[in-house]
């Protein structure tokens, strides 16, 4: 019985040495100056390219044993002389959808042939950004978005919006959402703190490869205010005032924000006006103002001060010299 056991033992281990030693063999290839089991690969910058634009190729993985080869460019099988035995090569994407096939061939010192392919195709990835701040009517511009401020954005594929797609969205590498969705070609966020956050959105495929892929800074801008006056007869003037000189007996001034998020701007219960260091009070609209000559001449400073509770960020001040 005991010897019985001891033969056991012995076929056990002599069976576990094999299987141990065996894949350590195989991983330490004997040709040090070959190309051995070293795999180059390509990579493409941009990863998926509009239409016409220029890629950078680039062999990757490549190790010492890879030094000196004789390097080989084709594209779509065509070669491309001028780019021969270099390690990195630019060419321009094609039409819509359309596949280049790019191909690296190695010829080693050691004489061993190695081969890196890889494609990319052309799509047009466009990013809707529509900042949801407030600006007046006759603003010719666009508004921009501030720290805080909330911002709607939609993603176009070649034109399109298009639900059969995965889409990831982040800020700054923060997921929005904290999970990418399918169809989920629009989304929206607040603004960080960053002067200029970078929002980036990848589109997969239901299969989970990449399709498209874009990265855009988003600048943030500081809200600010201008005050313009109001007539009973003209309404709105599109000319803002840096001062005040009261001719009349009064005048009514309005002060408008620019670039404020407009869910603070449409609900402004904090807003106040102040003559000097008197605050005043309005007539229904927060942000307009009836001042009146007081009979007197001389200089007053008129303030607006707004400031949203929730969103701390978010707020505007500014102040105007009245002479009357």
């Amino acid at each position: 019985m005991r010897l019985l056991l001891s033969t056991s033992f012995c076929l056990v281990f002599i069976a576990f040495s094999v299987i141990f030693v065996e894949p350590v063999q195989a991983q330490l290839p004997t040709n040090f100056s070959g190309a051995g089991a070293y795999q180059p690969e390509l990579t493409f910058r941009p990863m998926t390219p509009e239409p016409g634009e220029e890629v950078t190729v680039k062999i990757g993985n490549f190790v010492s044993a890879l030094q000196g080869s004789e390097i080989n460019w084709t594209v779509n099988g065509i070669p491309l002389e001028d780019f021969k035995n270099q390690t990195e090569i630019i060419i321009r994407a094609g039409e819509v959808d359309e596949l280049v096939m790019v191909t690296a061939r190695l010829q080693t010192l050691s004489g061993d042939s190695v081969t890196a392919s890889g494609e990319v195709t052309a799509r047009y990835l466009d990013i809707i950004i529509e900042p949801q701040t407030h600006v007046p009517e006759f603003y010719t511009g666009r508004a921009l978005p501030s720290v805080g401020s909330q911002v709607n954005v939609t993603a176009l594929l070649n034109g399109i919006v298009d639900s059969q797609y995965v889409y990831t969205w982040r800020v700054n590498d923060a997921v929005v959402g904290n999970i990418g969705g399918r169809g989920q070609y629009t989304t929206q966020f607040e603004m960080p703190l960053d002067s200029r956050p970078i929002l980036s959105l990848d589109v997969f495929t239901l299969t989970g490869k990449l399709y498209a892929s874009k990265s855009v800074i988003v600048p943030n801008v500081q809200p600010f205010i201008r005050f313009y006056e109001v007539h009973n007869l003209y309404g709105l003037s599109d000319k803002s005032y840096d001062s005040l000189i009261l001719n009349g007996n009064s005048a009514t001034l309005r002060a408008v924000p620019y670039f404020l998020d407009s869910r603070v701007y449409n609900n402004a219960p904090n807003a106040v006006w102040s003559v000097g260091n008197q605050p005043v009070g309005t007539n229904g609209n927060p942000y307009e103002l009836t001042i009146e000559r007081t009979g007197e001449t001389g200089r007053v400073s008129l303030n607006f001060n707004l400031r949203s509770t929730t969103a701390l960020l978010q707020g505007v001040s500014g102040s105007l010299p009245v002479f009357y």
